[in-house]
């Protein structure tokens, strides 16, 4: 069935002339998609692809009688010069996709208005397809509402997976569409398209569906909100659709086989549990034995005796060691610093990449009495192409030697990485990643 009444229909012009009119009209379907992307990382909204947000795209299906004689496809923008387009074998059809940095450029390269399609065939002579593609505004910026639950799904084929997303609008001509794939490309699931009657309407908020997953893997998902000027069904031919559409790629991970996986392990920290006479400027380093979600603040309750908020933090890459900085002057002299990991299970944020939170964890360490000398206070560290960059404060005109250590269990077997003089007190020490590397694969840095 049609998914417009007549009426609804009279609105939507699709003129096909065929210049041998004994030959049946050989477009199948044809899609006109303008696009906008984003990525959602965490339980927020997702934020617009950094470098290419928007898109053109075209996919038209067409009868090939004889491959030996394919036919030619031609899309002319409304006001512009006629673009042929290949043949894509993986998907059936003639087509492609051209992406843009602003939303400008796209409106320039394809204008709203009419679109004409050209299919020529020695069978069928020459078609013209005009597809109207009117202004829309765009679709809002689909959330995916239970993000965070997705990042452990059961990887049981016989239960099924419900991905839940906030409303769409009431445009009628609204659809959504869901599709999934695996680290290989292949598919996993995809709802039905736009064009046909069994498609995800504005009012949808959800679907579920089974599939083998394997466990403890990553799987890329699309959710898109398609706003249509045309939608014509799968009934039709040619079945049309020409939207603006809204699309968020999103992860999901299925967990262990044992259901969300190992708990983490805190295997490493610096300075060590129970540690004395620390330097003020000391970072403090946590380490996993497994990489972990680094979206959002890591739940660590410190002492009183500290400014929460005076910390920064920082995930090595692989995700597997947390740097704790503590702004300058540095932390208080003489003190018996705690901290506690996951002090709350129902807020604990400090989770493996499979979603399972790290048991409560305690720790501490002594600061040194303060003297009169001011140690070095290191700043929180960047990561900066290959090297890292590492904020320090200590007196003018001091030398500083920064200095670094092997792994938690081999004790204090410091190695010096390099010194160097700031006369203003303040700089930024450089140092290339490579000469961490060459310590040890955790290394842990201080300054005197």
């Amino acid at each position: 069935m049609r998914l417009f009444s007549p009426s609804a229909l009279a609105t939507i012009i699709l003129s096909i002339s065929v210049s041998n009119t004994l030959a049946q009209a050989s477009l199948f379907t044809a899609d006109l998609l303008k696009s906008r992307y984003f990525t959602q990382t965490s339980s927020a909204t997702g934020a617009a692809d950094p470098t290419d947000p928007f898109e053109f795209s075209m996919r038209f299906a067409v009868d090939i009688p004889d491959p030996d004689f394919p036919p030619t496809v031609s899309l002319k923008p409304n006001g512009k010069s006629a673009l042929d387009l290949p043949y894509d074998d993986s998907e059936g059809a003639f087509g492609g996709a051209i992406s843009y940095q602003t939303q400008a450029a796209l409106n320039a390269a394809f204008p709203d208005g009419t679109m004409t399609v050209t299919i020529t065939s020695i069978f069928t002579g020459q078609e013209k397809t005009q597809i109207p593609f009117g202004a829309a505004p765009w679709p809002p910026i689909p959330h995916i509402s239970n993000w965070q639950a997705l990042q452990s799904i059961d990887a049981d084929p016989n239960k099924p997976v419900e991905v839940k997303w906030d409303a769409s609008g009431g445009n009628p001509l609204a659809r959504i569409q869901l599709a999934v794939y695996d680290s290989s490309g292949g598919e996993v699931f995809r709802s039905p398209d736009p064009t046909y009657s069994d498609a995800l309407t504005f009012s949808s908020q959800s679907v579920s569906f089974t599939y083998d997953f394997a466990a403890e893997q990553t799987y890329f998902a699309e959710l898109t909100f398609f706003n249509a000027t045309v939608l014509d069904d799968s009934s039709a031919r040619p079945a049309v659709l020409a939207a603006y559409a809204s699309s968020t790629l999103f992860v999901m991970k299925t967990a262990g086989t044992g259901g969300g996986g190992d708990a983490p392990l805190l295997v490493l920290t610096q300075p060590a549990n129970g540690s004395t006479e620390v330097d003020t400027g000391t970072l403090v380093l946590l380490g996993f034995d497994q990489p972990m979600q680094t979206n959002g603040a890591p739940s660590i309750q410190w002492s009183s005796n500290v400014d929460s908020n005076k910390f920064s933090y920082l995930w090595t890459p692989g995700s597997t060691n947390l740097i704790c900085a503590y702004a300058s002057p540095g932390l208080p002299g003489g003190q018996l610093i705690t901290w506690t990991l996951n002090p709350d299970p129902a807020t604990a944020t400090l989770r493996s990449i499979t979603g399972t939170a790290l048991i409560t964890t305690n720790g501490e360490f002594t600061t040194k009495a303060s003297t009169q000398a001011t140690p070095p206070v290191l700043g929180r560290p960047s990561i900066v192409g290959a090297h890292l960059e590492i904020p320090i404060t200590t007196e003018p005109n001091r030398e500083v030697f920064l200095e670094g250590t092997k792994a938690l269990g081999l004790g204090e077997q410091w190695i010096e990485l390099g010194s160097t003089n700031f006369p203003s007190g303040q700089g930024t020490f450089v140092l290339p990643m490579q000469d961490l590397i060459s310590v040890s694969d955790s290394t842990f840095i201080r300054a005197r």
